[in-house]
């Protein structure tokens, strides 16, 4: 057999790869290798000398019996040639198929796994949100009020803070930054735990801060009104002092009821002590206290004690009754202020007595009669 490979020779045709056998012409095949070098080559052999004459007595010519087997070879020849393409062509269509197949089934697995990650997401999310949502419910926000309240720029108490939420001064802004920068960190109970662990609310360092704090608030009352006196753009006038006033008994209040429990004797001592001193301030004196400044006297002056700290006190515009019930309920906790509720008794009994200076036509005699009774009582009750 003679085998071309051109550019390298090709090895033995027994390592040589048959691709396809076709007939050209009688008695010859022509047969395509494919060598190991990468090139195709052809073999062109007569078949009539593979042949072997077999049945010679048979009497059938020999070339007539070689054309048959001829023939068949030919035959079984090209049948043979087909089958390797058509298997080759059988193997790519199943192979494409096979292929189409994988594809399509990693597709749907993979929309399957998406659909199962989307699910399990949806219901991870589900679960998160859940709880998420069930941590967002519990609102902690209060609770991270309270425990930073004591340190409020404008002294006010833990429940001022929260229920006046909308207030939109320097300080309330920003203790609740403040309450904002915490909330990102305290996130479950137990980080509320932690952080009222390190101050916990009701405990001496909270407390303490708490009454001093209702005490600088005093303070600054007081500060406001003399400041006013001296210069009327500065400060606080009367109404709005007693305003202030109003206000920070019930401060005091809203401490007595719901931490008063629980907080050391030397703080309610405090606490009591505040809101005696606070009514002694304003009963002291009922002078005008701006007789002596450019402040212009308004129509309703006397009416409504413009000028005078008392008389502004019992009308009935300042709401006198709101501070009587503020001193009925600390009841029970005057004991160590009993000499200085005698003697807050005393003054009010006088101004009873003497007539309110200021106040003509008696409009602040009834509710000086009431405050009257109630201290008596309060001053008996202690000895």
């Amino acid at each position: 057999m003679k085998v071309t490979c051109k550019p390298t020779l090709c090895v033995a045709k027994q390592s040589i790869q048959i691709a396809q056998t076709r007939p050209v012409g009688f008695g010859f095949t022509s047969s395509t290798y494919l060598c190991r070098s990468g090139h195709w080559l052809e073999d062109s052999t007569p078949d009539l000398d593979k042949l072997r004459l077999r049945d010679s007595d048979s009497g059938m010519p020999a070339t007539t019996r070689a054309m048959r087997r001829t023939s068949r070879n030919l035959q079984a020849s090209h049948a043979a040639s087909s089958r390797p393409a058509m298997a080759s062509s059988s193997r790519a269509r199943s192979s494409r198929q096979a292929a189409e197949r994988s594809r399509a089934a990693v597709s749907a697995s993979t929309r399957q796994g998406a659909d199962d990650d989307d699910s399990d997401d949806g219901g991870g999310d589900g679960d998160d949100d859940e709880e998420d949502s069930s941590d967002e419910e519990v609102d902690r926000r209060p609770g991270i009020l309270q425990t930073v309240a004591v340190f409020h720029p404008e002294h006010l108490t833990p429940d001022e803070i929260i229920s006046n939420g909308n207030a939109r001064t320097s300080g309330h802004e920003l203790i609740h930054r403040l309450a904002d920068v915490l909330s990102q960190l305290v996130r479950t109970d137990d980080d509320l735990r932690i952080l009222q662990q390190a101050i916990p609310v009701a405990g001496q360092l909270w407390s303490a801060q708490l009454v001093s704090n209702m005490d600088r608030r005093f303070y600054a009352i007081e500060n406001g009104l003399r400041q006013n006196i001296n210069n009327l753009r500065e400060g606080q006038d009367v109404v709005r002092t007693i305003g202030l006033l109003r206000d920070l008994f019930k401060a005091l209040d809203g401490i007595r009821a719901r931490y008063f429990g629980r907080l050391s004797n030397v703080n309610r001592g405090t606490l009591v002590s505040q809101v005696v001193r606070m009514l002694l301030w304003m009963f002291e004196t009922n002078r005008d206290l701006y007789a002596n400044t450019a402040r212009p006297a308004s129509a309703g002056a006397a009416i409504h004690g413009e000028q005078r700290l008392l008389s502004c006190f019992l009308s009935a515009q300042s709401q006198p009754q709101v501070i009587f019930g503020v001193i009925n309920r600390f009841d029970g906790h005057y004991q160590h202020e009993a000499l200085r509720l005698r003697q807050l008794f005393q003054t009010v009994d006088r101004h009873f007595n003497t007539g309110l200076e200021g106040d003509p036509e008696n409009v602040h005699r009834q509710n000086l009669w009431q405050l009257r009774l109630q201290l008596a009582r309060l001053a008996d009750s202690q000895y």
